[in-house]
């Protein structure tokens, strides 16, 4: 999977957890609260620097902010 591909599997994680929280209430909402951290979880540990790994998330850009690596978004396999 791309990184892109793995950016918007985080992003649609933290999406649904924002819907159920808004959809469900009371106790039912801790439930979309835990898919929403999931989600940021998620970005943390899959949105990483092909060259270096550190984190890109949560301010992802056309180069690594730490070694300065050109990041392909659409590459498979990063």
């Amino acid at each position: 999977m791309s990184l892109r591909g793995k950016q918007y599997l985080s992003l649609a994680v933290m999406a649904a957890g924002f819907l159920m929280i808004w959809m469900l209430r009371g106790w039912l909402a801790v439930l979309g609260l835990l898919v929403a951290l999931a989600g940021v979880v998620l970005g943390l540990l899959v949105l990483r620097c092909p060259s270096c790994g550190s984190p890109l998330w949560p301010h992802p850009g056309q180069f690594c902010r730490h070694c300065g690596a050109k990041i392909e978004w659409n590459k498979k396999g990063n």
